[in-house]
């Protein structure tokens, strides 16, 4: 009897080491993910988009992937992002496609002026339309999240009333398509990055810029511009991406931890708190003293949409030659942003 007791304690310590050991060797190895971005560690990319994302990845992964952040280009310049992630540069990187013109023409139309009004909902508009394009003009790259952020509005030294006063106005722009738009209406262009507009702006080599309402305050130029068009000017994508390899070594459990965060829901969490903030910098800049927030009359919001024609044109054009049908691209963006309600001012 005490033998036949012993036997069955030591089959029962047996068995609970055997689940033990199982447990261990099922459990998700330790992975750490580099990700790189570019924005300074006050901006709302460092202190809000960023963290809640990798805090939930981490979360979703129990622990087993960590997720190191390289803000304001420690690891390399902002236009070489997408490069930095397609080699290895880093695992994670968050994007600007508008930085290299010509690389991604499918991908440019998002940067039509007048395309959108709330970013929100032109996020599943985003990503409706652009992921069966994926894999053409992104290939090289896992894409995770499409993300679209406030349009920019218009902020000048003096304000802008019709067609002519573009004329000679020097506009610090964010993309290629901008710059095209611009320069057809006669303004100089200044193609200088976000963290140089201040200088740019200070000494005179810009006197006008194309921002988002909060980011015009965070950039330190709302001493400088005090004249702002109130209409959705133009629009920008970014997109979160990761290298292939990377992304490709993880367990089933960890790749289920990022591609659950990868969906265009995630994309409008990512930018929700930051688009909320400049939709609210809107009503900051209106009660600063000395600060003139503006309509279009309907005439010069007609003739500015008529004016962006060309530049439309241009894409097609460079679309058509990279072996694309612009007018089913375009046709379907259009569709899904009309879908998603994207061209209505955020309610």
């Amino acid at each position: 009897m005490a033998r036949r007791k012993l036997l069955h304690a030591t089959g029962g310590a047996l068995v609970a080491l055997a689940c033990l050991s199982g447990a261990a060797s099922a459990q998700d190895p330790q992975v750490t993910l580099r990700f790189s971005h570019w924005s300074p560690p006050q901006h709302p990319m460092s202190t809000i988009a960023v963290p809640g994302w990798v805090n939930a990845v981490e979360k979703a992964s129990n622990g087993s992937i960590k997720i190191q952040v390289f803000p304001a280009q420690q690891l390399g310049k902002a236009i070489d992002h997408y490069d930095m992630a397609r080699d290895g540069l880093a695992d994670i990187t968050w994007i600007n496609a508008g930085f290299q013109p010509g690389r991604f023409p499918i991908l440019q139309a998002l940067e039509m002026p007048w395309l959108y009004a709330d970013p929100q909902r032109m996020m599943l508009a985003f990503d409706e339309w652009y992921r069966p394009w994926v894999e053409k003009e992104m290939k090289d790259v896992k894409v995770c999240q499409l993300q679209n952020l406030f349009p920019a509005i218009l902020h000048t030294k003096r304000e802008v009333k019709s067609l002519p006063d573009f004329k000679a106005l020097k506009v610090r722009v964010a993309n290629s398509t901008q710059s095209r738009y611009l320069a057809t209406l006669g303004s100089v262009i200044i193609p200088v990055p976000a963290t140089e507009a201040r200088d740019a702006i200070e000494k005179g080599v810009a006197d006008s810029i194309l921002f988002p309402w909060r980011s015009l305050m965070i950039f330190g130029l709302d001493n400088a511009l005090t004249y702002h068009m109130d209409a959705p000017f133009s629009g920008n994508g970014f997109e979160l991406i990761l290298n292939r390899n990377s992304y490709n070594r993880l367990t089933a459990n960890q790749k289920k931890a990022i591609d659950d965060h990868c969906t265009a829901e995630w994309a409008q969490r990512f930018m929700a708190a930051w688009n909320k903030q400049e939709d609210d910098g809107r009503g900051e800049l209106k009660a600063k003293a000395g600060h003139v927030v503006y309509p279009l009359s309907p005439q010069f919001h007609n003739e500015l949409r008529a004016a962006a024609e060309v530049v439309r044109k241009e894409w097609a054009e460079g679309a058509r030659k990279a072996g694309y049908d612009p007018d089913q691209v375009w046709n379907s963006l259009i569709g899904a942003v009309r879908k998603h309600k994207a061209d209505q001012p955020p309610s």
